[in-house]
């Protein structure tokens, strides 16, 4: 099945490591930033000066910034040390003026860390937009039903986006397009599936024409 999402019409997150290419981005199209460091080991919490600088440029020209919640590089399994820094990340995050705060938590058995969520969804009491990263393609690597149970929870606790490849980074995110739909069927509008690794300027006309979304995501999403 193919749909007729125009290109223009999509909503482009460019995921920026830091300030700099910010103003390029924004003028090229990016209609929202998601903001981090050491984006070489897959993205961890910027300074709050940097977030700061970010938001001072872009909420006047009406973009918002999504804020990385990650206190290191490596997998998603945090012990209390970790969490407690997380949960003061959040707090600069949200008073540095983010829109939204990127964040996630798994068990050892590979499962959401439903607690610690919880507990940094009361924490941010609606004050910014909660995003769950690529660590639910984890839970999709484990089986659609464990995902399909993780969208439920993160429903309850009040997340407005998850950030997916769609499942296994072996694969290109074409190849995900049938897990992408299923899972944008699955979450029937409850919150929104946001596709994103490995999309390219030279790949996303394509990509919405086989993925029934109207949010993308990407380092090269722009240039």
């Amino acid at each position: 099945m193919q749909y007729n999402a125009a290109v223009e019409d999509i909503l482009k997150e460019f995921c920026a490591d830091g300030f700099k290419l910010v103003p390029r981005v924004e003028s090229a199209g990016a209609r929202r930033i998601e903001l981090c460091a050491n984006l070489e080991v897959g993205g961890t919490t910027p300074a709050p000066a940097v977030i700061e600088e970010c938001v001072e440029y872009c909420a006047p020209r009406g973009v918002d910034v999504a804020t990385m919640v990650r206190p290191r590089g490596g997998n998603f399994v945090y012990n209390g040390a970790e969490k407690l820094l997380m949960s003061k990340q959040l707090e600069l995050a949200i008073c540095a003026g983010s829109n939204a705060v990127v964040l996630g938590a798994l068990t050892e058995s590979a499962e959401l860390d439903f607690k610690f969520l919880e507990q940094l969804a009361q924490q941010n009491a609606n004050r910014a937009d909660l995003v769950f990263h690529m660590a639910f393609d984890e839970l999709l690597a484990r089986s659609e039903s464990e995902a399909f149970k993780a969208v439920d929870q993160l429903i309850q606790l009040g997340f407005r986006r998850i950030l997916t490849h769609g499942g296994s980074s072996a694969k290109t995110i074409l190849e995900n397009a049938p897990a992408l739909n299923k899972l944008i069927n699955y979450a029937s509008g409850s919150i929104t599936i946001l596709p994103g690794g490995g999309i390219t300027t030279q790949n996303l006309r394509q990509l919405s024409q086989l993925v029934h979304a109207q949010e993308f995501h990407g380092t090269r999403i722009i240039f």
